[in-house]
């Protein structure tokens, strides 16, 4: 499980190992008496006896095959990952396809209902002209029987 700390991504379990280790080798500490302990603190060895106290814990020795076993799996996730990637590509691929034709879809319905819009505004004008006409129909009508009477 991984978790954040100040901006750090930390492994838990990870640091979970990192503590029993440490409670190991304080147990081992702890048992021993003070010449050994002065003796630990005093070794001019490169710290050889520390070494020698960190190799023992269990949890230690078992590191390389543990980083290992990690290893094995991260390669096996990437080579999935990897073989995944035509399949990603293809459907990028379809999504841009289909992206493009709803853009052509959207920009012929705007036209569409443009289109009405021009064709109302026709008839309007259209519808407007044909009342004048009967009006002016309407009052030459009314002159000529004016005039005929």
């Amino acid at each position: 499980m991984l978790r954040y700390r100040r901006d750090v991504m930390v492994d838990t379990s990870y640091e979970s190992l990192l503590d029993v280790c440490v409670s190991a080798a304080m147990t081992s500490i702890k048992n021993m008496n003070y010449d050994q302990v002065a003796e630990l603190l005093n070794d001019d060895d490169d710290n050889k006896k520390i070494d020698e106290i960190v190799d023992g814990i269990s949890q230690v020795r078992t590191l390389p095959t543990e980083r290992e076993m990690g290893l094995v799996q991260n390669k096996s996730l990437a080579e999935w990952n990897l073989s995944q990637e035509p399949k990603i590509e293809e459907a990028k691929r379809q999504l841009r396809t289909t992206y493009e034709e709803a853009v052509k879809v959207k920009q012929e319905i705007r036209c569409r209902k443009k289109d009405r819009w021009t064709h109302r505004v026709h008839f309007s004008k259209l519808l407007h002209s044909l009342l004048m006409t009967k009006a002016k129909l309407d009052v030459f009508a009314e002159v000529c029987e004016l005039t005929v009477v």
